[in-house]
């Protein structure tokens, strides 16, 4: 299984020019670079046992990259550009499962990084001629993570070290911000709503000891 720095250097060489930042405390999670060269690439690389992988795009720029090592992982991207949309979903373990969604008239980025056992990614992202961006990682088994959003401008950036942790976010419309970072076991799920200019940043931190 790769360690957490092979994980994020993978990251950082797939996505290219987009930056992902080392601390949470950016207000802009995801910055996100133009997107000139690709009009449609998809890349798909699999290391394993019983890996799956579906990619479809219908350009206007694209790129989509899956990268997969370990047993029985499924990963799933499905973009819709109209100048750019971007994806990149990268899963080292055994069981891990990873979708995303992109659609819309505009910007949207996404990176997805999972590793572990038996984590679970789910991602939409509804773009209509603003900036949509996310990075969901997580780092353990059996953790939950869905992120919902729509509008313009939106960003996120989920982070989960541990075991057993959920988390949701929905952000509807307006320029929307969210970090969220979780460390521990257990955690339970703040699901969090957010609807027009907003900005949050939450952190929940707990031991590591099963309960």
């Amino acid at each position: 299984m790769m360690s957490v720095r092979a994980c994020s250097a993978l990251a950082a060489l797939a996505i290219g020019t987009i930056t992902v930042p080392a601390s949470a405390q950016q207000s802009r999670p995801v910055p996100v670079a133009p997107l000139r060269a690709p009009d449609s690439t998809a890349y798909v690389m699999q290391v394993g046992a019983g890996n799956t992988a579906t990619i479809r795009q219908n350009a206007g720029r694209s790129q989509s990259i899956i990268r997969q090592s370990g047993d029985r992982n499924t990963a799933s991207i499905h973009t819709e550009g109209k100048v750019q949309a971007r994806g990149v979903l990268i899963q080292s373990g055994t069981g891990n499962s990873a979708s995303a969604m992109q659609s819309g008239q505009g910007i949207a980025s996404l990176l997805m990084v999972q590793q572990g056992v038996g984590n679970q990614m789910t991602a939409t992202q509804m773009g209509n001629g603003g900036i949509n961006s996310a990075v969901m990682s997580q780092m353990g088994d059996r953790n939950t993570a869905t992120l919902t959003q729509s509008g313009s401008d939106n960003q996120a950036k989920l982070t989960q070290t541990g075991d057993d942790n959920a988390m949701t976010a929905t952000q509807l419309g307006g320029r929307n911000t969210l970090v969220w970072d979780q460390q521990g076991n257990n955690l339970p799920d703040l699901k969090i709503t957010q609807s027009g200019g907003d900005s949050m940043q939450i952190t929940q931190t707990a031991g590591y000891g099963k309960p």
